[in-house]
């Protein structure tokens, strides 16, 4: 059973990996000069996110980088929910646009969405839809499936709910289309699954009608639960625990509660048993390492002896393509093997080892020792490695390869083939090597430190934390898939522009380095300045998001932005030419639809990604004071002189952002808090003092402040 205290370090690692804005930073840090044109062609597009200074989280984009998916840290109760909103950006023809994704609010199955998964072109999305967070007795948890266009699909609901400790626990595989969804419950849907929250099984339940999967070669479900991701915090997308178009599905099973868990594959139905029986010996169970894209080959380690040609009592890595299994190890000799990876292809196998196992090759100083094999190749020495995060195959933990395995990259504390690196320092204050970032090409067997600067020792440890959208299951990576370009961040100067002595992030492209950020902003030591989110397979576009502001009419540090480094990307153009000015209702426009009317940003909000450079002179602001407000919600209206970002706030009210494509009047809708609602029930009036800020495009902010009073509705108070 998980810990509660596990799942909410889990949590907060997923909503709140990428920082949090700190206040006194961003009220000191004083104005930036934004990043020139970078290397490559690349240029850094804006994407609006619309955070309210709280920032994004679990970030995803498609294939060919013109989607991104992201939500919003800390939740917005303008959103159709209140915890974590979710937003898609699309890149068009006038730069990016985000708009919301949840469906409406009267049309939700909970009021908290926890996304967990998505179709590789951010077409179709998978929730896990409950009703707050720590709410006892558990509440109704209910898993569903949205389109692009907001509508959803119920695949299943648990009435009995799952407890806040499986509502993170309900995270996807799936099929690339999304029609196989396939995940644990702990209530049983199956008359052969006996239900139990602590032994769940795994159906699928894309088709909306449970499929129970964890059943056994004799059609009884397995013994005391499945597993899926046993032994990893995370496992990506990439691994193939379900193949691509969701006709296979591995999973960890046993026949009885005492046995060990075993790999099995379900196919057509029909379940194989794919890591045994043994050929002598005990049963020592078996964990899964990697299929291939279709499911039709495994990957996967065992201490099980399943051939005759395995003769040693350790951890040795087979591979099966539907039949037997073939043993990749078991011909080296005290070979002691700690952990394994394999490429998407089944090709080629890495893993560790305290062992010397290529003659003159290795460090008896180093704690383990990377190796890689093909199936009918040598055992090749990689490099020295410092345990920290080694093969583990998910960038977020310090690792990936490509598709092939040719090129492997990975951080380490031992220099490969020569001298510790660095000056770092372990938590008692000994020197230690500081953890660099490396790539193995497997072609040439060279090992090139990719972090280490071109002159003199690091100073700093490169993040471990390589890549990542925050999820459970996670597809992002930092490096294209040939392998030939990487992002990347260090705290160490690697070119003479970065001054800061603070993280930043690079790009390595073909032995080439160049700096993606402005190398100038230093942030305080509870920030995480810059966090790259990965990379597309052809390596154009970079996502990361940064606290620095790196376009053309961002001045102020301390707003979490999103950013995407892009070949070919649109730089920041002039600004549009003022229209003519209007006055009233006359310059709203006809509203999208009555729900709708306003132009809140976290309902849909809108606007260019870079922001457009201009003249420094002010922003217009002028807000109408207006009449009392009967209820506890109420409409401001302002007037400003060009398009922006309108953002209201103040002690007890919601905040609002609102991106206005243009000059005129303009209303924000305004809610009182909870406590607030309380307090003008009891009082009868309650005054707040609601602070507005116009950030128009390219030209310096305009604030002011307006009293608000609002009155108790007699209708409502007379209940």
């Amino acid at each position: 059973m998980v810990k509660r205290s596990d799942v909410l370090a889990s949590a907060l690692r997923r909503v709140g990996y990428m920082g949090v804005c700190v206040v006194l930073f961003c009220l000191a840090s004083p104005p930036h000069a934004a990043v020139a044109d970078l290397q490559h062609g690349r240029q850094l597009e804006l994407v609006p996110t619309d955070t309210n200074q709280t920032g994004v989280a679990n970030v995803l984009y498609s294939d060919d980088g013109d989607r991104l998916f992201y939500d919003m840290v800390g939740g917005n109760d303008l959103a159709t929910n209140g915890a974590l909103p979710s937003f898609l950006a699309t890149r068009g023809d006038d730069g990016w646009t985000s708009r919301g994704l949840l469906p409406p609010r009267a049309e939700q199955h909970g009021s908290v969405y926890f996304f967990t998964g998505a179709t590789t072109d951010l077409a179709r999305f998978t929730y896990a839809v409950t009703n707050g967070v720590f709410p006892q007795p558990p509440p109704p948890t209910s898993l569903v499936r949205l389109g692009a266009d907001r509508t959803q699909e119920l695949l299943v609901r648990w009435p009995g709910g799952l407890g806040y400790q499986q509502q993170y626990a309900v995270q996807p595989l799936t099929s690339d289309d999304l029609a196989h969804v396939v995940a644990l419950s702990g209530t049983s849907l199956d008359p052969r699954d006996p239900g139990s929250e602590v032994t769940p099984q795994l159906y699928d339940f894309g088709a909306g009608i449970p499929r129970l999967l964890s059943v056994l070669p004799d059609d009884s479900a397995s013994a005391c639960g499945a597993a899926i991701g046993a032994g990893s915090t995370r496992v990506t997308a990439g691994q193939h625990w379900i193949s691509r178009d969701g006709s296979y599905v591995h999973f960890l099973g046993r026949s009885s509660c005492g046995d060990p868990f075993n790999l099995f594959v379900r196919n057509a139905g029909q379940t194989r048993l794919v890591s045994g029986p043994p050929v002598a010996g005990a049963d020592h169970g078996a964990t899964f390492v990697q299929a291939t894209p279709d499911g039709r080959t495994v990957v996967f380690a065992t201490r099980t002896q399943l051939v005759l040609a395995d003769q040693n009592d350790g951890l040795d890595v087979y591979r099966s393509a539907g039949g037997p299994a073939d043993c990749l190890t078991c011909g080296i000799a005290g070979a002691e093997i700690q952990r394994a990876i394999a490429s998407e292809d089944g090709t080629r196998v890495y893993f560790t080892s305290p062992a010397l196992l290529v003659p003159g090759r290795g460090s008896p100083d180093s704690p383990l020792n990377i190796y890689t094999l093909t199936g009918d190749g040598p055992l090749r020495y990689v490099a020295g490695s410092s345990g920290r995060g080694d093969l583990t195959g998910v960038p977020s933990a310090g690792d990936t390869l490509t598709a092939d395995g040719s090129v492997y990259l990975f951080a380490s504390g031992q220099q490969p083939g020569g001298p510790d690196v660095g000056g770092c320092r372990d938590p008692f204050g000994a020197a230690r090597p500081c953890t660099q970032l490396y790539r193995y090409e497997a072609g040439s067997g060279a090992v090139t430190c990719i972090s280490c600067p071109p002159a003199g020792s690091p100073a700093h440890d490169v993040p471990t934390s390589l890549s990542g959208s925050g999820l459970q299951v996670d597809r992002t990576s930092p490096m294209s898939a040939d392998g030939r370009i990487v992002f990347f961040r260090t705290a160490d100067p690697l070119v003479p522009e970065d001054v800061n002595r603070d993280l930043d992030v690079y790009e390595w492209n073909d032995g080439a380095v160049s700096l993606i950020t402005d190398g100038r902003t230093s942030f305080p030591a509870s920030i995480t300045g810059h966090v790259v989110i990965g990379t597309t397979a052809s390596g154009r576009d970079a996502f990361f998001t940064s606290y620095a502001p790196l376009v053309p009419g961002l001045t102020e540090a301390g707003t979490l932005q999103l950013y995407d480094a892009r070949i070919g990307g649109r730089a920041a153009r002039p600004p549009a030419p003022p229209r003519e000015p209007c006055d009233g209702d006359g310059c709203q426009g006809a509203p999208a639809s009555p729900p709708q009317a306003l132009a809140i940003g976290s309902l849909g909000g809108t606007g260019r990604g870079n922001v457009e450079p201009g003249a420094r002179r002010a922003g217009r602001l002028v807000v109408r004071r207006p009449r009392p407000f009967a209820g506890a919600t109420g409409v401001v209206r302002v007037r400003v002189d060009g398009g922006g970002q309108v953002a209201a706030s103040g002690a007890g009210v919601r905040p609002v952002t609102a991106f206005v494509r243009r000059a005129g009047t303009h209303a924000l809708r305004i809610a009182l808090h909870a406590r607030s609602r309380a307090r003008l029930r009891a009082r009868g009036t309650v005054r707040i003092t609601l602070r507005i800020v116009f950030r128009p495009t390219g030209r310096a902010p305009s604030r002011t402040a307006v009293v608000l009073t609002f009155t108790a509705d007699r209708a409502r108070k007379g209940r």
